[in-house]
């Protein structure tokens, strides 16, 4: 008898550690978090109604309470070849910036030459009085039409 209830136990012990190497090596699926302040964000850039226009949607959040600045700091536009165009600086009056806010989003439209494509460097900001963080993300193209 004490032979079977050694060998159940060494089964169930054997069995118990293979779980455990398993689960260990299963990889993790939460995303990691985009910095200390940023959770997230996107832009897309899509042909606009206007000649010329083009026009930049987003979204920015951040997991925090105390943030005081969320938005677009900057955007570099660049033509489809690589070209530098110019740099719009993100403002409160502009829209691209707004104070108080745990996340926002909204669209920002650029009119640049017609009949070409182009894409833009976004550079998303949130902060605080203890700190401000950035990441810059890149769209895909979008053509602005005559």
């Amino acid at each position: 008898m004490k032979k079977l209830v050694s060998l159940i136990l060494a089964a169930v012990l054997l069995v118990a550690a293979c779980s455990v190497n398993t689960l260990a090596a299963v990889p993790e699926t939460v995303e990691p978090r985009a910095s200390e302040y940023l959770s997230a964000y996107t832009a897309t850039l899509t042909t606009g109604t206007k000649k010329g226009e083009v026009v930049l949607t987003f979204y920015v959040s951040a997991d925090r309470t105390d943030i005081t600045k969320i938005g677009i700091n900057n955007i570099v536009v660049y033509r489809s070849n690589g070209t530098r165009v110019r740099s719009i600086g993100g403002t409160y009056e502009n829209g691209l910036l707004k104070a108080n806010l745990g996340s926002y989003g909204g669209s920002y439209s650029v009119i640049l030459t017609t009949n070409t494509s182009y894409y833009m460097e976004v550079t998303f900001v949130a902060g605080n009085s203890s700190g401000v963080d950035t990441r810059t993300f890149t769209t895909g193209t979008a053509y602005s039409h005559s």
